[in-house]
């Protein structure tokens, strides 16, 4: 259930939960706290009540002392002792009923006796009248009279004291009860919010708190491809984040799984193309281009100028169709990592020799000279491979050099490495362009594969096979000031 909550119902109950709490607490105190008083107050009120009672009956038995005396009947100090009982009495039982309010038996009780005490003073008053009148027999008739009344009122009087003096002693022990459950009370609170505040802490911490972190953790191995957590149980918002994460990393896999199908599947294109290229265009091409040769040299018959143009234009683009066939192948066999090297020891001098000697066509179409600066060192690597890597080098040299001009090939030498540079007087290559020359597919100007001929990928080719040779190979070069293509090979290579 409390899985099924939303985290806003989740935090409603870690802040509710306390708020109620506090307010049944202080509720408790407040009631604790208003019984104490009103028993203060019940004790006060009884001592007050105890006062004027006393008052009342002392007033009572004053009168009717000195109305039991005929020689205090006649005196001033009666006279004056009566008037002032006489008018005091009405206003206490007045006091005292109002008092009594909240008991209403009690309160009865005294309207009773404000009641006997109106006659009880009509009484007396005639017997005040007959004492000064002298008929005393008379007025000692009506003594018995005032005495039961005076007894009457003071035993309903006292029956009021005796009550009030047992709430003056029960309220003290009532106070110490509820000073104790205060105490209890405050105990139990201090206790309970501990308790509370341990539960709400492990409440956010299950609740919360560890789901946050399984969740957040599940992002870093969803980020690093690993294995998520288990789902987590209910159907709250971190609950639904955790499952979004799941259905993300499913949808990855099977992403994943059909990349792979489909790298498959281009592999098998590529292999397959690769099998057309070979079997399929390679060598009738180069059937073809043999066939044209044999034209040229007039084996089937003379052939006009005009007929020996065209035969010539057909060989050149033959031959281009065989040179980009076999530069695909190469970067096949590269791509797939099965690219053959045999080494074995060589000289270096020769193998660019060799280069220069393959380049020497287009380089006098162009009248172009190859100066070469060669130092001779002897290294251990594939002699076709370096020989192929050099031809590429030369032929954008001379593809991108004017007529007329001159390219160098030195080569350098030291304890652990040897350089060979091939310097041109072309246009240069830009900045931004000299490392990603040598990825596939890349030329400086797009426009360069139609006008210049080539798909950009003979160096890629050059720079796969020096790596495999474990060296490297860059350019160096300005824009209008011509390019220094340079690879550099170790000396020391371990002989296949």
């Amino acid at each position: 259930m409390w899985l099924n909550l939303k985290l806003s119902h989740k935090g409603l109950i870690l802040v509710a939960v306390p708020l109620a709490f506090e307010f049944i607490f202080v509720c408790t105190l407040t009631t604790l706290l208003s019984q104490a008083e009103n028993e203060i107050k019940r004790e006060a009120h009884a001592r007050q009540v105890i006062a004027l009672t006393n008052g009342i009956m002392k007033n009572i038995l004053g009168l009717f002392m000195a109305v039991g005396g005929t020689e205090m009947a006649r005196s001033p100090m009666f006279t004056k002792q009566y008037e002032s009982a006489v008018n005091e009495l009405p206003g206490q039982f007045d006091h005292l009923i109002g008092m009594l309010q909240d008991d209403p038996q009690k309160q009865g009780s005294a309207r009773e006796i404000r009641s006997m005490w109106d006659d009880g003073v009509r009484t007396i008053n005639d017997c005040r009248i007959k004492y000064e009148h002298g008929e005393i027999a008379k007025a000692a008739r009506l003594l018995p009279s005032i005495k039961h009344i005076a007894g009457t009122a003071i035993d309903k009087l006292n029956a009021i004291v005796v009550d009030q003096h047992k709430v003056e002693t029960d309220s003290p022990e009532k106070q110490a009860k509820l000073r104790a459950y205060v105490q209890i009370i405050l105990a139990v609170g201090v206790a309970l919010n501990v308790v509370l505040a341990f539960w709400l802490a492990i409440f956010f911490s299950k609740g919360i708190s560890k789901r946050v972190n399984t969740v957040a953790d599940n992002a870093t191995r969803l980020a690093a491809g690993g294995r998520l957590n288990a789902p987590l149980a209910g159907s709250d918002e971190i609950a639904n984040l955790d499952s979004i994460f799941h259905n993300m990393a499913t949808e990855l896999a099977q992403a994943k799984r059909n990349e792979i199908a489909e790298r498959e599947e281009v592999e098998r294109l590529k292999q397959e193309f690769v099998m057309i290229l070979s079997h399929e265009l390679r060598s009738p091409l180069t059937s073809l281009k043999f066939l044209l040769s044999l034209l040229k040299e007039g084996t089937y018959g003379e052939i006009n100028e005009q007929g020996l143009k065209k035969v010539s234009i057909a060989d050149r683009n033959i031959t281009r169709l065989v040179h980009l066939i076999q530069e695909l192948l190469d970067i096949e066999t590269l791509e797939s990592g099965s690219l053959s090297i045999t080494k074995a020891k060589m000289s270096l001098s020769t193998a660019i020799e060799k280069a220069v000697e393959a380049v020497s066509g287009p380089a006098q179409l162009k009248q172009i000279e190859i100066e070469q600066q060669l130092a001779e060192a002897s290294i251990v690597a594939d002699d076709d491979r370096l020989v192929q890597v050099t031809i590429n080098l030369l032929a954008n040299a001379i593809k991108f050099s004017p007529e007329k001009s001159t390219i160098k090939v030195v080569s350098q030498c030291n304890a652990t490495s040897i350089q060979v540079n091939i310097i041109d007087q072309g246009r240069g290559v830009p900045a931004s362009h000299q490392q990603s020359i040598f990825d596939r597919f890349r030329q400086v100007e797009a426009s360069d594969s139609k006008e210049k001929g080539g798909v950009g990928l003979g160096l890629a080719i050059c720079k796969a096979i020096i790596e495999k040779h474990g060296g490297m190979i860059g350019v160096e070069s300005e824009i209008g000031r011509g390019s220094n293509f340079w690879f550099r090979l170790p000396t020391e290579n371990e002989i296949d």
